[in-house]
């Protein structure tokens, strides 16, 4: 942490769990669901490939986890796709 980061002398910093907004939650959910659908994986197949649980693609796919930054990598890796494609709005 650098100086930056830290709050000024005295202040302690309160973290707070925060949840992501349902939209992008559901954004994320579908366009996991697309390119897994376009490059013929199961959801059991992709979460092996990236290294996950079972359930967890089902659970992304179903929007009831907040998944993290490594996660996101590493579904789009598994994906053969940016993480930025997952995160786009459908046109």
């Amino acid at each position: 942490m650098n100086a930056r980061d830290r709050p000024p002398k005295g202040e302690t910093v309160h973290r707070s769990h925060r949840k992501p907004s349902w939209g992008i939650c559901c954004r994320l959910a579908d366009n996991v669901k697309k390119y897994r659908l376009m490059r013929g994986y199961t959801q059991h197949e992709l979460a092996r490939q990236c290294g996950f649980a079972n359930s967890y693609v089902g659970e992304v796919e179903q929007a009831t986890v907040n998944i993290t930054l490594a996660n996101l990598e590493a579904l789009a890796a598994g994906l053969r796709c940016g993480e930025e494609e997952l995160l786009m709005r459908n046109r």
